[in-house]
């Protein structure tokens, strides 16, 4: 029952868009309700096949550059999460989407950037420990987790209410994490 109430939630919140933006909402906003469990249910499940071990540098490095701040950044791990025969690095691919938020409050769809930032706080403590993501990397991705939020805000209209709702959300999330993440 409880999905039933999401998914109209959710396509109410996309009318709404429409209506207001005289569009269907693009980007990271797009998919259904359906898909979305869908994806996440692949998210949850790590793939069964062993991953070759890596030199410990390239894979920080290669972990960097999958969390960093830029389009590049996110398209580069994008791509790998949906290509995943491309990571030789055994790295872990499980989220929990926004964990005790929501993926899409009001509609503004911020589980990938939830995924990405699980990616990169998982994957870093991983390499190298609690102590040292804390201190040499966690700033970093929280950053990288606030720029893909204002990315989906960039698909709203730029100075409108719809846009500063998403940016407010976007700055509620990210000062959350940068404050209890761990």
């Amino acid at each position: 029952m409880q999905t039933s109430v999401a998914i109209t939630r959710s396509k109410l919140a996309k009318i709404a868009l429409v209506a207001v933006l005289g569009c269907a909402p693009l980007g990271p906003m797009q998919g259904s309700a359906t898909a979305d469990t869908a994806q996440k249910a692949v998210a949850a499940k790590q793939l069964d096949r062993p991953k070759p071990k890596q030199n410990k540098n390239a894979t920080l490095k290669k972990l960097r550059h999958l969390t960093g701040t830029s389009w590049n950044s996110y398209s580069s791990w994008d791509n790998m999460r949906q290509n995943r025969r491309l990571d030789k690095y055994g790295f872990d691919w499980s989220t929990d989407g926004c964990s005790h938020a929501p993926d899409k409050p009001d509609g503004f769809n911020f589980y990938w950037a939830c995924w990405r930032h699980d990616f990169g706080y998982r994957n870093h403590k991983k390499l190298v420990g609690k102590a040292e993501f804390k201190a040499r990397y966690k700033s970093r991705v929280d950053s990288a987790f606030h720029q893909d939020m204002l990315r989906v805000c960039m698909f709203l209209p730029i100075k409108g209410p719809i846009y500063r709702k998403c940016k407010g959300y976007a700055k509620t999330y990210y000062e959350t994490v940068k404050k209890l993440g761990a």
